[in-house]
C-alpha cells in the first residue's frame, strides 16, 4: 500500500495513506521494554474450587482494539503537535489513525479466569521494565506518550511520565477526563451552597493558628508510648481499624472523626482515613505540622490549578509540584516500627488458631484485584519501603526493611497472593541490589520454611532468565506472573471496627485448607543442571550469577532437611553432594571469575572465592 511520511522523528514517523489513514511507527529504541517482564507459563492452573487461570497471547482483533485506541490518543496529543511545530498542518482522519506495532518487547495477553467453561476475559499489556502491568489503553497512553517524548528521567532516575503508575498523584479517571476518554469531571462540585463558603472561611480563619497548637516533640513522645502501650493491651484488628486499608467499605464518618473539626490534629487524622493505605501514611511529608511554603504548581491549566487549590496535598502524601516524597518520613520511623510490631502480633495470633503462619492484617494492605477470586499482587508500595529501608546506614531502620519483607515473604505460603507476580515484584527489586546486599538480605531473612522455598524459587528464576551464558537458553520455561487486574485507584474508606473485636484482623478466616500453598516439588537435577549451566562472560554478572548458585545450593538443603523426609529426593540430592558435581560446577565458575577479575573492580577477591568455597563444603557435610 502506496504510503507518504508526513513527519519524522527520533523516537517514531508517521504515514498518510489513502482514505486519510494514518499510520504511526516506533522507532526500535522508542522502548523500555524487558523481554523478561513478559508471560511465558501459558499453561492452566486450576484451584480446589474449581476455578481457573491461563495467559494466552491476545487475538489479533483485541490488538488492533489497543492499537486504534492508543493511536487516536497518540495522534491527538503529539504528532499532531509535531507537525504544527515543523510548520504542517494535520491532514488526516484522526478516527482512523493506527499505532503500527506495540513497543518492543511489549506483549497483550488475555487473562482467563473463574470457571473454564464461561471464563472471565481481562486484557493486560506487560513489558515495561518500569510498571508491572498495564490494564486498558488508557492506562498505557501517558506511559507511550512519554517513550515517544524520549523517556526523560527525573533526577532520582525514575521515569518522568504522567501515567497513574509512574505518577500516583493522579488517580485514573481523572487521566482519562483529560485524554477525553471520560466525560465527566472527577471534580466537578456537587453543590456550592452558603454551608459551603462558611466553612472555607472558617478554615481560612484556623489556617494561622495551626502552628500554635501542632503537638510538641514530648506530646510526639508520649504518644508513640501509649501506641506501644496499646499493642501490649489491644488486639492487632482492633489497632488496625484506625488505620486505612483495602478490604471492606463504609461511607460514614470514621472513629467518631467529623471532617468539619476544628482541632487541627483531627483534621490530620482524616487525611489518615482518606489515605489508600497505612504505606501512604509513612510517606514523607504525608502530615506537616508547621505551614510552609505553598508549592509550585505541576501542570499548567485551570482547571488543574483550581484541583491543586482544592486539594494541595494529594492522599498519598504527595503534595503537588513537589518532587517525589521518601517512602518513610523522618519523622515516622517509630510509626513504621510499630505498624511491624502489629503486623508480627497478627502473624502469632493467625499461627496459633492453626492457619498457615501470615498476616490477614497485612494482606489488608496490598489492594484487592476487580475478580473477588483472585488472589492479590500489587506489593509496589511495602516494597518501595522495604528498599528504601535496606538502603538506610542506619542498622535498625535495615532490620525494619528485612522484617517487612520477611513478613511479605511469609504471605507466599498463602493463596491469597498470586505467587508468580510475588516472585517477579521481589525478585526485579532484590536482583538489583549488588552482590553483597543481595547477601547479607537473604542471610538476614529467618530460615523458616516458607523463607527457604522463596530463596530457592527467588535464585531459581534468577539463574533460568539471566545466569546462562551467551547463546545459553533457559534449562525450562519460567513461571512468569499472571497478572491481576490493576486495583481501583479510587481509595478505599474504612470500616468501623469494635475495640471489643477479638478477631487479628477484618479478613474473613479461612481454614487451612482454603489457604495453605502447595509449593511445586522441585527436583535436585533441576537444581544441578542450574548450577551446572555456564555463568555469563560478563563479569560483573558472573560474579553474582556465582553467589546465587552457591545461595541457591545452600537454601534447597536447607529446605529439604526442615520440609520432611523424601527417601527419592533424599537420596538423589544426597548423591549429588557426594560425586563432587556441585565442587566442580562452582570451581569451574569460580575460575572463570578469577581469571576476568582484572577487567573491573567489581570482581570478587580472593577471599570471597575462599569463603563460598567454605560455605559450598557446610553444604556437602549436611
Amino acid at each position: 500500500m502506496s504510503s507518504e511520511q508526513i513527519i519524522q522523528t527520533p523516537y517514531y514517523s508517521a504515514h498518510l495513506y489513502r482514505g486519510q489513514v494514518v499510520g504511526i511507527i516506533l522507532e526500535e529504541g522508542t522502548t523500555d521494554g524487558d523481554p523478561h517482564r513478559k508471560i511465558k507459563d501459558t499453561l492452566p492452573e486450576h484451584d480446589d474450587h474449581g476455578n481457573y487461570h491461563q495467559y494466552v497471547v491476545a487475538d489479533e482483533e483485541t490488538r488492533n482494539h489497543w492499537r486504534k485506541r492508543l493511536g487516536v490518543i497518540l495522534a491527538r496529543m503529539v504528532v499532531r503537535e509535531d507537525l504544527k511545530r515543523q510548520g504542517d498542518h494535520w491532514r488526516g482522519n484522526l478516527q482512523s489513525t493506527f499505532l503500527s506495532e506495540l513497543p518492543i518487547n511489549y506483549e497483550l495477553y488475555v487473562h482467563k479466569s473463574q470457571k473454564s467453561y464461561d471464563p472471565r476475559r481481562d486484557v493486560y499489556l506487560f513489558g515495561s521494565r518500569y510498571v508491572t502491568v498495564f490494564r486498558s489503553p488508557a492506562e498505557f497512553a501517558y506511559h507511550l506518550v512519554w517513550l515517544v517524548s524520549g523517556s526523560p528521567l527525573k533526577p532520582d532516575g525514575k521515569p518522568d511520565c504522567d501515567c497513574v503508575y509512574c505518577d500516583p498523584s493522579r488517580t485514573q479517571s481523572e487521566i482519562s477526563y483529560e485524554l477525553k476518554l471520560r466525560h465527566k469531571d472527577p471534580h466537578a462540585p456537587v453543590s456550592k451552597d452558603a454551608k459551603s463558603k462558611v466553612k472555607v472561611g472558617k478554615q481560612a480563619t484556623l489556617a494561622s493558628a495551626e502552628d500554635h497548637i501542632a503537638p510538641h516533640r514530648a506530646a510526639r513522645d508520649a504518644a508513640l508510648k501509649l501506641l506501644f502501650a496499646f499493642l501490649q493491651t489491644n488486639t492487632p484488628g482492633a489497632l488496625f481499624a484506625a488505620l486505612p486499608k483495602y478490604a471492606g467499605t463504609d461511607n460514614g464518618a470514621v472513629n467518631g472523626i467529623q471532617e468539619d473539626t476544628d482541632s487541627f490534629i483531627a483534621r490530620q487524622s482524616v487525611r489518615v482515613r482518606n489515605a489508600k493505605d497505612c504505606w501512604a501514611t509513612l510517606r514523607e511529608g504525608f502530615v506537616q505540622p508547621n505551614a510552609e511554603v505553598p508549592p509550585q504548581l505541576k501542570r499548567k491549566g485551570s482547571s488543574r490549578a483550581r484541583a491543586v487549590e482544592e486539594q494541595p496535598q494529594m492522599d498519598n502524601g504527595e503534595v503537588e509540584g513537589q518532587a517525589t516524597r521518601a517512602p518513610v518520613g523522618e519523622h515516622a520511623w517509630p510509626v513504621l516500627e510499630w505498624v511491624l510490631c502489629v503486623l508480627e502480633k497478627d502473624e502469632k495470633l493467625v499461627e496459633k488458631s492453626g492457619q498457615p503462619l501470615h498476616s490477614p492484617l497485612l494482606v489488608s494492605q496490598i489492594p484487592q484485584p476487580r475478580s473477588a477470586t483472585s488472589a492479590r499482587w500489587d506489593i509496589e508500595a511495602p516494597l518501595d519501603v522495604i528498599f528504601y529501608c535496606l538502603k538506610e546506614t542506619d542498622l535498625r531502620r535495615r532490620s525494619l526493611g528485612i522484617r517487612l519483607l520477611a513478613l511479605l515473604v511469609n504471605l507466599s505460603a498463602t493463596t491469597v497472593v498470586d505467587l508468580p507476580l510475588f516472585l517477579n515484584a521481589i525478585g526485579s527489586r532484590l536482583f538489583s541490589l549488588n552482590t553483597d546486599e543481595l547477601v547479607s538480605v537473604l542471610a538476614a531473612l529467618p530460615s523458616s520454611p516458607a523463607t527457604l522455598q522463596m530463596r530457592v524459587l527467588l535464585c531459581r528464576n534468577y539463574l533460568t532468565d539471566f545466569g546462562a551464558g551467551p547463546g545459553q537458553s533457559s534449562t525450562r520455561p519460567k513461571p512468569q506472573a499472571r497478572g491481576q487486574p490493576r486495583p481501583a485507584p479510587t481509595r478505599r474508606k474504612q470500616p468501623e471496627s469494635s475495640p471489643n473485636d477479638n478477631l487479628s484482623s477484618n479478613v474473613p478466616a479461612a481454614d487451612t485448607t482454603s489457604i495453605s500453598r502447595k509449593f511445586p516439588t522441585i527436583l535436585p537435577s533441576e537444581i544441578v543442571t542450574l548450577i551446572e549451566s555456564p555463568c555469563s562472560t560478563d563479569i560483573n554478572s558472573s560474579a553474582q550469577t556465582l553467589r546465587i548458585k552457591l545461595e541457591l545450593a545452600l537454601s534447597y538443603t536447607l529446605f529439604r532437611r526442615q520440609n520432611g523426609p523424601d527417601a527419592t529426593i533424599e537420596a538423589e540430592w544426597l548423591g549429588v553432594l557426594r560425586d563432587g558435581r556441585l565442587n566442580a560446577a562452582f570451581e569451574t565458575a569460580s575460575r572463570l571469575v578469577r581469571k576476568t577479575r582484572s577487567k573491573t573492580s567489581a570482581a570478587m577477591d580472593d577471599r570471597a572465592i575462599e569463603g563460598m568455597k567454605q560455605l559450598l563444603a557446610a553444604v556437602t557435610v549436611c
